[in-house]
């Protein structure tokens, strides 16, 4: 059986989480859920944030591409900041929930996977933004509840892993 691709393993995230948590720590190589995130913080860019990428671009056109570089960073900040927040959060949470199976490497892996369910609901909130602006506190908290199921199952793959680190 091949590797699922990228569309597959987000999907994964979202619909079982658990399946896709045990592949990310059964890795021999580990890294990919974090290549995992970065492309989903550039879909998220291209999604949600269609509007100042476009206005970055004819920027950069107009003025050059030294101008365009202040809207660019803010336009990637903005859509990176949930994720990273959320890997953030996420790792040390699962690192110390893992207790004496806790592997820093595979625990930043698992918080990768946690956090590609709340880059969707962070992006359909950005793109839904100029229809109806939510407070930000709604936002985080949609987030978060985005984050709960696959943390839990997180957690309860690292505490399963075999050895102890």
């Amino acid at each position: 059986m091949s590797e699922p691709g990228f569309f597959d393993r987000w999907g994964e995230a979202l619909v079982a989480p658990r399946r896709g948590l045990a592949r990310a720590d059964a890795a021999e190589l580990g890294g990919r859920p974090g290549i995992d995130l970065a492309l989903a913080v550039l879909v998220a860019v291209v999604v949600a944030h269609t509007r100042a990428v476009v206005g970055a671009a004819w920027i950069a056109l107009e003025l050059g591409p030294r101008a365009a570089v202040a809207p660019a960073v803010t336009t990637l900040t903005a859509a990176a900041t949930v994720p990273l927040v959320v890997v953030a959060v996420a790792a040390l949470i699962i690192w110390a929930a893992a207790g004496r199976r806790r592997d820093l490497g595979r625990d930043a892996d698992l918080a990768c996977v946690v956090a590609l369910p709340p880059i969707l609901v962070a992006m359909l909130a950005t793109a839904a933004a100029g229809f109806a602006r939510a407070p930000s506190g709604v936002v985080w908290a949609a987030v978060a509840l985005a984050a709960a199921r696959p943390l839990i199952a997180a957690i309860a793959v690292a505490r399963q892993r075999g050895g102890a680190a």
